[in-house]
Formats: structure tokens, sequence, C-alpha cells
């Protein structure tokens, strides 16, 4: 495998995240020889992923539907479990969560 550095002009996007948008640069990326497949080397992930519930937080405006799973997975909240504390139903709460639908409180 070789080794690569992630920069700002050819950043990895990191799709284990579950966030849609996301670039890192920075950061060291394993990659197999025929380019298909990357591993990247994070450190302190669990910091990452605070700081990406932080900035996703203080962000104006509407979050998307990948975004708000990040943030309930960052709460260790079952999805059953988040939809009732925020008033809709679990069938609802998915189709946000997949970008099928905008989120509607249920009245």
């Amino acid at each position: 495998m070789k080794k690569r550095r992630a920069t700002r002009d050819d950043p990895y996007r990191y799709r284990q995240s579950g966030l849609r948008e996301l670039f890192l640069h920075g950061i060291y990326v394993y990659v197999c020889p025929n380019g298909h497949e990357e591993a990247p080397i994070i450190p302190r992930v669990t910091q990452l992923y605070t700081s990406l519930a932080d900035e996703i937080t203080k962000r104006p405006g509407l979050l998307r539907g990948d975004e708000i799973r990040f943030l309930r997975k960052q709460a260790g909240l079952a999805a059953q479990d988040f939809a009732q504390l925020i008033g809709v139903t679990p069938e609802h709460l998915s189709r946000v969560e997949n970008g099928h639908k905008e989120f509607r409180q249920k009245h």
C-alpha cells in the first residue's frame, strides 16, 4: 500500500462518519495499488467526532438527515428513543435521516 497525506487540494472524503460532505486534510491515507481502496489514519477519532458534533450544532440553518443521524448516534440514542424524544414516529425519523423527507414534528 502507498501512503499519501491528504491536503486541502487533495482531501480525503471520510464516508465512515456517515456525513456525506466531510472531507479531511492533514491526515495520512493508505491507498491500495489499484487506487480503489483507501484507509485513513485518524488520530483521536473520538475528538474528531466531538468537534464535528459541536460544529454541526452551532451552524445556523436546518440540519440535513445525515447530520441528524450523526448527532443521534453521537448522543448514543436508538432511533426509536430519539424519535419519541423529538415527537415524531420512528418511520418519519428514518425517512428524514435517509434524505427522503424533511423534518416535521407531529402536532
